[in-house]
């Protein structure tokens, strides 16, 4: 759906992957840290879509993962709109990027 331009409606129909799905961590909703739900939509002879199913509320633990199972063995359609992946928390045992500013209001972010 690469040519589709972002934020456009579009309704899609296949089968979650409740197999591959993943917990994105580091998300906050209403002031509360929690996960974005993310979840590959198995399309007949077309790509792959990650289907983001929305915010879960963090468990106190990380030794405790929120149940996110489904049971998805049917095909579904889903509708909603076309989107980047979410942006990206630090990556453990990176540095956190620096920032240098070459004039007012332009920032260049650079990887220690």
């Amino acid at each position: 759906m690469g040519d589709v331009p972002l934020y456009q409606r579009v309704s899609v129909t296949g089968r979650l992957d409740g197999a591959h799905q993943f917990l994105l961590d580091n998300r906050t909703h209403r002031g509360r840290a929690g996960y974005e739900v993310l979840t590959p939509l198995r399309r007949a002879e077309a790509a792959v879509l990650l289907i983001d199913r929305g915010w879960v509320p963090f468990s106190g633990t990380r030794a405790r993962l929120p149940d996110i199972s489904l049971e998805a063995a049917a095909p579904v359609t889903l509708s909603g709109r076309i989107a980047q992946l979410p942006s990206p928390g630090l990556a453990s045992g990176a540095p956190p990027p620096t920032r240098a500013r070459r004039g007012p209001g332009s920032p260049v972010t650079e990887r220690g």
